[in-house]
């Protein structure tokens, strides 16, 4: 889970969250990860953990592909 905070609160930093929304983000998507094992069929589980009112969610362009 530690792995998958860094890479979402990064992701989130990319695509110009503020630190706050970053953290949230990190913190939502980790937390997903937690309650499944492994990473098989997992990607759109994670990706639907990142809170809706991120930048990047309203441009599908921009999308959260995990």
């Amino acid at each position: 889970a530690g792995d998958t905070f860094i890479a979402a609160t990064i992701y989130a930093l990319a695509q110009g969250a503020t630190g706050a929304q970053a953290l949230r983000c990190g913190c939502s998507v980790a937390g997903e990860k937690v309650v499944n094992q492994g990473l098989v069929n997992v990607g759109a589980q994670l990706a639907a953990a990142v809170p809706p009112d991120m930048p990047w969610m309203h441009d599908a362009s921009l999308a959260c592909t995990l």
